[in-house]
């Protein structure tokens, strides 16, 4: 008795890559003029980010920026100072096969840093982060439906399952100036600030997934010598 088995298409997702490419940080930079000398270094931050990726065939081009903020006392041994320097990167990650019809979703860990003055106006920092990538593509699977034969009983039960209608990243710019609250002193330095997003709601209309979302902006800055630092949000 022969039997045919009746099969049926079901798009699903398929991660082609999933891993991590380690980048140095190998920086040796003096402070800029409107910068006060080092007496004593209190922190030091890194920072990398994403700003452009591209697969080509099977590799993941990615380019990006690593910030590098210094807390640290001024010579007076008074004032708390924030020193800030830009680098840009790119890394290139092979993900070992083609990826037509794929997208990438990139985050970056820093694994460590060390710093440490050479002298009043000069900085060396050693460490490294790592991009890190999941390429995920669009395929179609074959699942049986059903099996055809004059003895053959069966039970179907009927699901509901997800078509994936796309993958997609965008990457967006936020430009914005801000007043200090009232009651508060003027700004004489940043001594630090942060970012947060997050997504509150979102629909699809036309064709179009519109986001809607709030980005908290904290600084952290000294108004002077006579007074302590503020928070603004």
């Amino acid at each position: 008795m022969e039997y045919k088995l009746n099969r049926e298409s079901l798009p699903a997702c398929e991660t082609v890559y999933d891993g991590c490419a380690e980048q140095p940080i190998d920086l040796d930079f003096s402070l800029p003029d409107y910068c006060p000398d080092i007496q004593k270094i209190l922190k030091c931050q890194v920072t990398p980010s994403v700003t452009a990726q591209n697969l080509m065939g099977d590799r993941l081009e990615v380019e990006g920026t690593v910030t590098i903020r210094v807390l640290y006392l001024d010579a007076s041994g008074e004032n708390i100072r924030c020193c800030e320097n830009n680098h840009p990167f790119t890394a290139s990650i092979a993900i070992r096969q083609p990826a037509d019809n794929a997208v990438a979703f990139t985050k970056t860990r820093v694994e460590y840093v060390n710093c440490r003055a050479t002298s009043p106006r000069r900085l060396d920092i050693h460490g490294a982060f790592s991009v890190c990538a999941r390429v995920i593509r669009q395929v179609q699977d074959e699942i049986v439906s059903r099996i055809e034969g004059d003895d053959i009983q069966q039970k179907t039960r009927t699901l509901d399952v997800s078509r994936s209608a796309g993958l997609a990243q965008q990457q967006f710019s936020v430009t914005e100036v801000l007043e200090i609250g009232g009651g508060k002193p003027p700004a004489e330095t940043i001594v630090r600030s942060g970012v947060t997003a997050s997504v509150q709601d979102f629909k699809v209309v036309s064709n179009k997934l519109i986001l809607r979302g709030e980005a908290v902006l904290r600084v952290l800055y000294s108004p002077g010598i006579d007074s302590p630092a503020r928070t603004t949000s």
